[in-house]
């Protein structure tokens, strides 16, 4: 009441919904958010997050293994060049 006072309108028309359907930030929300993802995509996402991300495992150092791996080609291959 307050909000509309201020604006110098009814409290009819702030809670009317635009006749385009478009809805702004500082718009009441009218009806709540619809589910737009089924209950067997949620629990095949959650089995997917929690495959690599728990921290009570141990982790591989794939990056670590990948550096190492590199830099000796990059040996091998600058024997000539690099030293």
């Amino acid at each position: 009441e307050e909000a509309a006072a201020a604006a110098g309108v009814t409290v009819e028309e702030l809670t009317s919904k635009s006749p385009d359907g478009t809805v702004y930030d500082d718009e009441p929300m009218l009806e709540p958010p619809r589910e737009n993802v089924s209950n067997a995509m949620k629990e095949r996402l959650m089995r997917e997050a929690s495959t690599g991300l728990d921290s009570n495992a141990s982790q591989t150092n794939t990056i670590l293994y990948i550096s190492v791996g590199v830099a000796i080609l990059v040996l091998l291959g600058g024997q000539g060049i690099l030293y």
